[in-house]
């Protein structure tokens, strides 16, 4: 049994070595580059953004190779994986329907906690949902959503600093984007990394995952309206229900296309806990 449960172990992390690879070819590839704001950003402001992601960036270096904390480089190569996934297969399979598209941060914006932008284009007019993508390993969001609630409290919305548009008609800040969580845990992004080295499309497309997903913006989009609302941030919470409306189109068009097999892992039910404590607050 433990040469069994070695052998597996060991079969996992070869699978994750690789999805890591990939992930971090899509994210080079794909990743908006401070480079690209040279000349039409502030200059001054640019240059103390680039210091703070290289100082970030070598924090976080040190800490994958601390020997105290041997569980931290492993982490991050988790979340790093399944942020490039969802990068990847909210557009190519559809999870948030056929007129979502996403744009990957800037370093610089990942680290203030939106990871990922998804542009929603309807009839020729567009609409912007900031997501940030966050795998909650030890299953306590707490602090991610406290942050959401500290921005509703204080009446703002997110700022993504260095934004490019998919069909690069904008380029800026983009500004007054709702934030929401969502996450998967281990065993759920292993099944997907597996799934995604497989160029397995069909299994991709109908997988669960994107059902786990829309409940938790769903989910989240609710309760901040309601909180916005009772703290008298009718603007933030007029985004929130925008945002609901959105993704709640695109879960009633999935609900009518494909079976939702009802699966939902331990990050799901940790994050929607978290969520609803919020909403009794």
């Amino acid at each position: 049994m433990k040469f069994e449960q070695g052998f597996l172990r060991q079969e996992s992390n070869e699978l994750m070595d690789k999805a890591y690879e990939e992930a971090k070819r899509v994210i080079a590839r794909d990743q908006i580059s401070l480079d690209d704001f040279e000349g039409k950003a502030d200059g001054v402001r640019l240059a103390k953004d680039r210091a703070y992601v290289a100082d970030r960036r070598k924090k976080f270096e040190a800490q994958d190779n601390d020997p105290s904390d041997p569980t931290y480089a492993e982490n991050r190569k988790w979340a790093t994986v399944f942020e490039a996934f969802l990068h990847m297969h909210i557009e190519q399979s559809n999870y948030f329907g056929e007129n979502a598209s996403t744009v990957k941060t800037s370093e610089y914006d990942d680290y203030q906690g939106i990871d990922e932008v998804v542009e929603f284009s309807q009839d020729q007019l567009k609409s912007h949902l900031g997501m940030a993508v966050d795998v909650t390993f030890n299953k306590n969001p707490k602090y991610k959503i406290d942050r959401i609630r500290r921005k509703i409290d204080a009446g703002e919305l997110d700022t993504v600093r260095y934004f490019i548009s998919p069909d690069g008609d904008f380029q800026g800040e983009l500004r007054n984007i709702p934030h929401v969580v969502v996450g998967a845990d281990r065993k759920t992004i292993a099944e997907l990394s597996e799934l995604w080295l497989q160029n397995s499309s069909k299994a991709l497309a109908e997988h669960s995952i994107q059902f786990q997903l829309l409940e938790q913006i769903l989910e989240q989009c609710d309760i901040y309206e309601q909180y916005a609302r009772k703290k008298g941030q009718e603007a933030i919470a007029e985004k929130y229900l925008g945002a609901g409306e959105l993704i709640s189109a695109v879960m009633l068009e999935k609900r009518e296309s494909m079976n939702d097999h009802g699966q939902r892992d331990s990050v799901h039910h940790s994050l929607m806990a978290e969520v609803r404590r919020f909403g009794k607050e």
